[in-house]
């Protein structure tokens, strides 16, 4: 008897196991190319579901978000949830040089990377947020440059109260 209590109970860890490492795998989505005008350091939001607004255009199997330097995009794609690998690309004209974001000098910083907010009288809006510039700029200005509900302050740094 005890070991077929035995029997059951690895049976049913096995199970767990099993079951835990299929159902928690994170869902991958379609990688996002942004580019950002070259040297811009600020906060960027894009906002998705807007209706009228442009879709986001596809390249090499990247969606391509060209933020402008109000550093805002709209778009009525509807985002995607999920896990990928996303560059960042400064652009001055047609050419484009690669903004480090995963090494020990990058210049990507407090992402949000898909938030979810009602607007009384609108629909719910869904979005992404980070900030572009060194660490010292996002600890000095990047933290602070947020309106009085908290709320990053969205374009580049000039716009952000002393």
């Amino acid at each position: 008897m005890l070991l077929n209590f035995i029997r059951l109970a690895v049976a049913i860890v096995a199970l767990s196991t099993l079951m835990g490492s299929t159902g928690c795998q994170a869902k991958e989505r379609r990688p996002n190319r942004y580019l950002l005008p070259d040297g811009y350091v600020g906060w960027v939001r894009v906002n998705y579901r807007i209706k009228g607004a442009p879709e986001l255009p596809i390249e090499d199997g990247y969606y391509l978000l060209r933020i402008p330097m109000t550093g805002l995009l709209d778009t009525c794609s509807e985002g995607e949830e999920g896990a990928a690998i996303d560059e960042y690309y400064y652009y001055l004209g047609e050419n484009r040089r690669p903004i480090p974001h995963r090494t020990n000098n990058q210049l990507i910083w407090g992402a949000v990377g898909f938030g979810s907010k009602s607007v009384p009288g609108k629909e719910p809006t869904r979005y992404e947020e980070f900030f572009v510039g060194t660490k010292d700029q996002y600890d000095q200005i990047g933290i602070k440059c947020k309106d009085s509900d908290l709320n990053p302050i969205i374009g580049p740094v000039e716009l952000c109260p002393p």
